[in-house]
């Protein structure tokens, strides 16, 4: 088949699909929807002001099934003992709570590296003086 016929042999395809569709007569039922295939339950129904008056409790009137467990802390593992001296309760001298020591700190800021080794000497006479 030569491709100068291709175009004239499609349309007739076309021209003739659609009366071969229309001759075919198949009688189709509609699909179930899926609401009319599984029955539901009922909404619960609304209590009135007097059925809610009869099955109401006084307030702190429940109490729970069973006794209140408390809750305990129980260590799992070796402790070790505790400190007693008044420093080794109070940490590091010079730092502050958060662990970092503002003297160094602020002589790491400084530009120069001989006015940090001046700052962080004096640092460390403050400190052993303490």
């Amino acid at each position: 088949m030569k491709t100068t016929r291709l175009p004239l042999v499609a349309a007739a395809l076309l021209a003739v699909s659609p009366w071969s569709t229309m001759a075919q007569t198949v009688v189709t039922r509609p699909a179930p929807t899926a609401s009319a295939a599984a029955p539901t339950k009922p909404a619960p129904r609304v209590l009135t002001p007097d059925e809610k008056r009869e099955t109401a409790t006084v307030p702190g009137d429940l109490r729970p099934e069973g006794p209140a467990t408390p809750q305990l802390s129980i260590p799992l593992g070796k402790t070790a003992d505790k400190p007693t001296s008044p420093t080794a309760k109070r940490g590091k001298t010079g730092s502050a709570a958060g662990g970092i020591n503002d003297a160094v700190a602020r002589c790491n800021a400084e530009v120069d590296d001989n006015e940090r080794a001046k700052c962080r000497d004096r640092a460390a006479q403050q400190s052993r003086s303490r």
